[in-house]
Order: structure tokens, then sequence, then C-alpha cells
């Protein structure tokens, strides 16, 4: 940890005296949560604190993105990337950063603020959560829009880089093994093979977040102490993010086919898994929303086996209250299915966005 700090604050130094003369932009992003489990549940509740610190910064056509989460426990440099702008409409960036799978992993990150409710969709939870997929991804992105007129914007993005290792949690909020992706400021630690994905969205209009689009992902995950050599999976799917007046709808579809190789034997298998979230303001400060989530073939599939973390059946409600411009409370309820097994889950939290 200490090491890592070092580093980090090193490394914060020497990006501020390069961009002396830079536009900067520094968001920090604080919670306090809370989540009670039931009885039949295998995780246990508890209480904890977390901060996201967002950063940018650009010079002339460089640019430079950050993310650090902190916890009790740990500092992550989640995003850490250096771009080059070509022009307006196309950047190639260098580092870590999110994997273009669908809406929610492009459009939010570690700070629970951004998003109205406080979890993530199941498919797309992050590595250290028990996620199914990539989250993170270290190598390089290429984005690039095209002006469709009055008919709006198409959005492209295509990226490569490491693929994260799978071996036991180090976590007591996951059970079995998960996903860790490449560390940058320890990348000899961990085995990590390819990812490729690409994303295409289309926008109707700049003036609002409105997007419809398709995602395609193929990745090789090596396995470390769990008698499994390698996991292949080809991810593809569909996504759109709505908003009209009081109403803003989230949905995606994943469609995933893997192989599982050991010594033993290979087991090939496919699911598909989708998510449809609505909120809706019922007033200025006040947000209702739900999700429902859903999972087809889950029950045959051998990477599902493995992921003893992933719900396949999940519903989800609750309430946002902005109590200021830039803070929220928030209360979700939501009831899962793990194994042969429902279990509920009850989380609180304060999150706020500063400055």
């Amino acid at each position: 940890m200490k090491k890592y700090l070092t580093i980090l604050i090193s490394a914060c130094l020497t990006i501020a005296s390069l961009t002396t003369h830079a536009a900067e932009d520094l968001l920090i992003f604080p919670e306090i949560r809370t989540v009670s489990f039931d009885n039949s549940a295998p995780y246990p509740s508890d209480s904890f604190a977390t901060v996201d610190f967002f950063g940018s910064a650009h010079y002339e056509q460089f640019r430079i993105l950050a993310e650090v989460f902190l916890t009790q426990d740990n500092i992550e440099a989640e995003r850490l990337q250096l771009g080059y702008y070509f022009n307006d409409q196309t950047s190639l960036w260098l580092g870590r950063f999110h994997n273009q799978l669908g809406y929610w992993n492009t459009q939010y990150h570690h700070g629970t603020y951004l998003q109205t409710s406080i979890s993530r969709p199941e498919i797309t939870k992050l590595e250290h959560n028990g996620g199914l997929f990539p989250s993170h991804i270290t190598g390089l992105l290429l984005q690039t829009s095209h002006d469709l007129s009055d008919d709006g914007v198409l959005d492209f993005s295509l990226s490569a880089g490491s693929s994260p290792e799978l071996r036991e949690a180090d976590s007591k909020s996951t059970i079995g093994p998960v996903l860790h992706p490449l560390q940058i400021f320890n990348p000899a630690k961990g085995d990590h093979k390819l990812n490729i994905s690409a994303r295409l969205a289309y926008r109707p209009s700049n003036l609002f977040n409105n997007q419809l689009g398709l995602f395609a992902s193929q990745t090789e995950i090596s396995a470390k102490n769990i008698q499994i050599d390698s996991i292949k999976l080809n991810i593809a799917g569909l996504f759109a993010y709505w908003e009209k007046d009081s109403l803003n709808l989230y949905s995606a579809l994943f469609y995933t086919t893997d192989r599982i190789e050991s010594s033993a034997q290979i087991e090939t298998g496919s699911f598909s898994s989708g998510y449809l979230q609505l909120d809706y303001l019922i007033q200025d400060e006040w947000t209702l929303f739900g999700r429902l989530e859903d999972t087809y073939g889950e029950k045959d599939d051998p990477y599902l086996a493995i992921m003893q973390n992933f719900s396949p059946q999940a519903q989800v409600t609750g309430i946002r209250w902005d109590i200021t411009h830039n803070q929220a409370i928030k209360l979700e309820i939501s009831r899962k299915l793990l194994g042969d097994n429902f279990y509920s889950t009850s989380i609180l939290n304060w999150s706020a966005v500063f400055p």
C-alpha cells in the first residue's frame, strides 16, 4: 500500500509539473454506505466509506485522465490515460481505461453519485465486486465521432489491451474466484492475455445523452489455482439510454459464448443476460427507480458455474433524494437469486461530488 501510494504521489507531482499551463479539473466523489443482507445471503453486512478522485488535464492536443479509488484497505488507480486528439472528433488513448461494453461501463465509474441507483446491474458489476466481464483494460483505445448533420452523431470506439486474470478473491465481500485486472504499478503480477472490444452508438442530438448502440468483445482469460488453464469469451450486445420529460430508461442485452479449457477437458456454453431500469423524477429532488434483470441459459453454462458472485435474476427498487445540488441520499432494496435461493439486500448511502 505504501509503495503504491508513493508511486501515485510521484506520478501526480510529475503530471502537475508537466501541466502547469494546462487546463485542469479535479472532482472528488466521497461515499458512506451501509449494506444489510438477510440470513440466506453468503455475504456479511457491512458499513464503509470510500473516496473516488477523478481528474483531467489538457495541453494543446494532449490529454491526461486519472481516476483513483480509495477504500480503508486499498488504493487503486482505476483509470490512468494519456490521450492525443487528432481533431475534435478523433482521439487515441494509451493506459488503463474502462472496457467499451454497453452504456453503464462507459458512462459511470466508481463514484456512485452520478448514477441514480446505488448498485450497478449484475451484468455490469466491476471485477473486484465479482463481475463477469473485464471492466478495466490496459492498452490502446481509439475513439471517433461522425456528425450526421441534422440526423445526429455516430460514436465509434475500438480498444485492444490486457485481459484480467481469474484467481481467488482477497475480499470478504465476494466468494469464489474473481477477475483481477492488470495493476498499473505492478504489471508483472498475474498472467494477462488479450482483450479486444468495439462499440458503436447513435446519438440523435448533441444536446442530450440519448443513445442506441451495439458492442462486441473477445477476450482470453488465464486462471490461477482453480484447476482451469484458460477461458475464452465472446461477448456481443445491444444497449439504450433514453430520457424524456421526467422518465429515464436504461437497457442492455448481452449474449456470451464461452470455452473453458483445462488439462482434463474442454467445456463450452452460452448464455444471454439483460436489464431494464426506469428512473422517474417525481419532484425536483426526489427520484424513484426500479430495475429488472434476467438471464437465460445460466443453468448449463460452465463459465457461470465458476463465477459464483453473479446473480442471474434480480429485482431492484429504491429512491434518491438530492439534498443539495451536489449531495444525495439513496435507499435501495433488492431481491437476487444466487444458486437455488433468493436473498434480500438493503443499501443506504450518502454520496456527493466536490467541488
